[in-house]
């Protein structure tokens, strides 16, 4: 296959999984929040594809140092703004840098409580739901934002049954006026602004 007969539609290369946890003191009170990027970017140039020529290319290793490194400069308020940070970093520092990618997740760590009094630096993994969020930039655009969560296992013991559906030759259910009803929620939601957002609240 000839160079000229290939067309680029769309290309990108990046870290998977690089994984932060962002311990905030004050005093003898510690705040944690654990997370889990991924971080794509597309270059301008495609000679990495075309004749092997890395010069352009952002080592994956530097971008998974750039994401701890960036935590303990900027520090982590809300995995949104880490998000938007990292897409900002890659594109005013790097001319050759088209479009910079996120995607990331929180692990679910609440604080220990004893007789209704939080403690100070112990916490409990409290895998209820998975907050989410993925911010994509292109150098010349805003960010677009969404937010999510994911893995939210809810379940009713009664109201909720289940009737008037449609029927075929094939239907073999019955319909119900009560059943047990178990299910897994995610939703993902854009922000249409990004400006003095509380994202823990709106979350």
């Amino acid at each position: 296959m000839h160079v000229q007969n290939v067309e680029f539609v769309q290309t990108g290369y990046g870290k998977n999984t690089v994984k932060v946890l962002y311990i905030r003191r004050e005093g003898s009170h510690h705040s944690i929040i654990e997370l889990k990027a991924d971080v794509e970017l597309t270059l301008k140039s495609r000679r990495d594809y075309l004749s092997g020529d890395n010069s352009n290319i952002i080592p994956t290793d530097t971008i998974k140092n750039t994401v701890h490194a960036l935590a303990k400069i900027n520090g982590v308020k809300t995995i949104e703004q880490f998000c938007l940070d990292i897409c900002h970093h890659f594109l005013t520092s790097f001319n050759h840098v088209l479009r910079a990618k996120v995607y990331m997740e929180e692990a679910p760590w609440r604080r220990l409580e004893k007789n209704g009094v939080q403690h100070s630096h112990a916490f409990i993994f409290s895998p209820e739901v998975c907050r989410f969020c993925d911010v994509e930039q292109n150098i010349s655009g805003n960010p677009v934002l969404h937010s999510g969560v994911k893995n939210m296992k809810v379940l009713k013991t009664t109201q909720s049954g289940f009737e008037g559906f449609l029927r075929d030759r094939f239907t073999t259910l019955q319909e119900t006026k009560d059943r047990c009803f178990c299910t897994s929620v995610y939703a993902r939601w854009r922000y249409n602004s990004i400006q003095d957002v509380d994202f823990d609240t709106a979350w």
